[in-house]
């Protein structure tokens, strides 16, 4: 049953999911699977080979998203800022294999040691929740907003009437 729905999450159509569930062919082993063996060892024909790849194969994510990210993030993890470590994952908050969403909203900049409290399953350990990991990012993303600002009206890149506008909080 759960190889079924790991298979429908990707959106493979059902008849697909429940032939391959009955295969005993995971979504793991069918990526790492040639087609050739898949054809030969599994009685799978290409086309439906082809159907399949196209729906597990993950998505990179747009390049446009990852520099707003980065950008919005300044280039640090949203939960230490930066204090674990300087370099950075960009994390999907809710899981890609169940939402397939690259989207801004479902990412988080965070670095390695953050992104494996993140990827924690023990219910007795500490755990980055994807709720915490929203909170986090949007506090984080307003104070880094707020700092450009700041240095930006130091260097009297912005207008007295705009520096006026600047939040005080």
């Amino acid at each position: 049953m759960r190889t079924i729905l790991t298979y429908l999450q990707y959106g493979v159509p059902n008849d697909i999911a429940e032939n391959l569930a009955q295969k005993g062919l995971p979504v793991t082993t069918f990526k790492a699977t040639s087609n050739e063996n898949l054809v030969d060892k599994y009685g799978l024909t290409l086309d439906v080979i082809e159907v399949v790849k196209e729906r597990i194969q993950r998505q990179s994510i747009d390049s446009e998203t990852i520099e707003t990210l980065l950008e919005n993030s300044n280039y640090t993890c949203c939960v230490c800022k930066g204090a674990k470590g300087k370099s950075y994952i960009i994390h999907h908050i809710e899981e890609y294999s169940k939402t397939q969403d690259n989207s801004e909203s479902n990412l988080a900049v965070l670095c390695p040691t953050c992104h494996d409290l993140a990827h924690r399953n023990s219910g007795l350990t500490n755990r980055l929740t994807p709720k915490e990991i929203l909170r986090l990012k949007a506090k984080w993303e307003q104070q880094v907003k707020k700092h450009l600002v700041e240095a930006a009206a130091s260097c009297g890149e912005i207008q007295d009437t705009d520096y006026t506008a600047i939040p005080t909080k």
